[in-house]
């Protein structure tokens, strides 16, 4: 019986989870990779679209077209510093000799060509961010500041601490006209040849004419957000990075619940305390992806799992303070106008009072509580997400003999949050 009530307790979960958003949008052919909402009713969505930009201007109920020069230019980047003037970049699917990056003047109805790069190599950019309608920035490996709305462009520097045919920026934010930080890859001119890349938190007070370091890590540092000048999120393998000092100094938060293969499509935050995290969890067997959406009330401290799709990823968010939030599956739009139900999720924690043991195990694992909440139930997933049968579970142990061998995820359930522990079968 008691095996009955959490599978039942687990399928209106999900359910719960899910009806906070609601298909709005069937984008049909398109592959959308990008959403940017400057109002709950203003937004505006691209991708592999056959060049053109989306815009919505009541909340996604109905969209036009604003047709761009270049057919196969794939727009996944935006930044509106006010409600007209706006900014566009991405990649060009052929090898046409042009830089992906526009403008508008007139809220998206029409887009213009800016000419970024000297050079007539197509140049690619990963991100645009500006801080008012006069200054911002295009990212790529090669990265061009503006401080004359997009009527020219220089060049960031290269920090001296790197071979400059091994670097690259990976993003960057713009938090006042001379001061960015940038998030880069390099390597040491000693690990030239080895393999071992070097990754780093840059800031500059110049406009980037040099930069110092303030934070540097083995893993991929992507995903830079801030949310005004001192409030700043990053994030690398496994670990959220905070900052609340303009990006002097961070602070590495332990996500240690996310699955073993996966890639970070989006991280956002509205306020201090709320943000959201779009994981995409690779599931080898099907060679598909599976996309995760998480929650955060308390600046990335816990989070929670606010939406799940299966067999096709997430790829685009735009939230919104007050609860109003967009994202994408590719071909589909999806809103919601409270936070996706921000309040059902569980936290998901450390919980060093649960202790579960043998640890590898042949199938028995004890479950041991020190002293915290109660324990209410308890999920057994793989690292790709999908839940597996459990048994016997008596408040001390499960019984997972004939499960296959392999790594497994326990999401150990109590009054108060919900517990992740990893445990291998053998």
């Amino acid at each position: 019986m008691k095996n009955i009530f959490l599978v039942a307790c687990f399928t209106i979960a999900g359910i719960t989870v899910r009806a906070q958003w609601v298909e709005i949008r069937n984008a049909g052919t398109d592959y959308l990779q990008s959403l940017h909402f400057i109002t709950a009713d203003t937004g505006y969505a691209s991708g592999t679209c056959n060049g053109n930009i989306y815009r919505t201007q009541d909340g996604g109920a109905t969209w036009d077209t604003a047709a761009t020069y270049y057919t196969m230019d794939a727009y996944t980047g935006f930044a509106f510093p006010s409600s007209q003037t706006g900014y566009a970049c991405g990649s060009n699917l052929t090898f046409e000799y042009h830089d992906i990056a526009l403008k508008t003047a007139n809220g998206g109805a029409a887009w213009d060509t800016l000419k970024v790069n000297g050079s007539p190599d197509p140049v690619n950019y990963l991100s645009v961010d500006f801080v008012d309608e006069n200054n911002g920035v295009f990212i790529g490996r090669n990265s061009f500041i503006t401080h004359d709305r997009g009527a020219t462009f220089n060049q960031l520097g290269t920090p001296v601490v790197a071979d400059p045919s091994y670097f690259s920026f990976n993003d960057i934010k713009m938090l006042m006209p001379e001061h960015l930080i940038a998030a880069v890859q390099t390597y040491l001119p000693e690990d030239a040849g080895t393999g071992r890349s070097l990754f780093q938190i840059l800031s500059t007070m110049d406009g980037g004419t040099t930069w110092s370091e303030r934070y540097t890590d083995t893993s991929l540092i992507e995903r830079l957000f801030f949310l005004d000048h001192n409030n700043g999120w990053a994030f690398t393998h496994k670990n959220l990075l905070h900052t609340t000092d303009a990006g002097n100094s961070w602070t590495k938060i332990s996500l240690e619940f996310l699955p073993e293969s996966y890639n970070v499509q989006g991280l956002q935050f509205t306020d201090p305390a709320n943000g959201w995290l779009v994981i995409n969890a690779w599931k080898a067997e099907s060679a598909v992806w599976d996309g995760h959406l998480y929650h955060t009330g308390d600046g990335g401290n816990t989070w929670s799992l606010n939406f799940t799709t299966d067999n096709l990823p997430i790829t685009a968010i735009s939230m919104l303070p007050g609860g109003t939030g967009y994202l994408s599956t590719g071909q589909k739009i999806f809103k919601t106008a409270n936070g996706g139900g921000t309040g059902i999720g569980t936290p998901l924690i450390k919980g060093e009072y649960i202790n579960v043991y043998p640890n590898p195990s042949k199938g028995i694992i004890q479950i041991e509580n020190k002293g915290g909440p109660d324990i209410k139930a308890i999920l057994v997933t793989d690292l790709s997400g999908r839940t597996t049968g459990i048994s016997g579970y008596d408040n001390k142990r499960i019984d997972l003999g004939g499960t296959a061998p392999g790594i497994y995820l326990l999401h150990i359930f109590t009054e108060k949050d919900r517990v992740i522990k990893k445990i291998t079968l053998h």
